[in-house]
């Protein structure tokens, strides 16, 4: 699992993140990525609390996600970052 690199990322970054973390590790990632993007993907059950505290983020999108396979091509992102442990 890679560590949060919240000083390594670079402005324009696009950011796979795998589990939905506490608010302000959203809000920090997203100031981090200014022109990038933040896709996190996590259980169902969790995604309309995050989606809330991180409505007011342009870069960032919370989706649903059941652990098969990622719903997303892999060569998009810049960075994927595995917090589930």
């Amino acid at each position: 699992m890679e560590s949060l690199p919240f000083e390594k990322l670079q402005d324009d970054d696009r950011v796979l993140l795998i589990g939905i973390p506490e608010p302000r590790v959203v809000a920090r990632l997203a100031a981090a990525l200014g022109s990038g993007l933040l896709v996190i993907l996590g259980e169902e059950t969790k995604v309309a609390e995050a989606r809330r505290h991180a409505a007011a983020y342009d870069n960032v999108m919370i989706a649903p996600w059941d652990g098969s396979n990622v719903p997303f091509d892999s060569r998009f992102f810049t960075r994927t970052i595995d917090l589930r442990g």
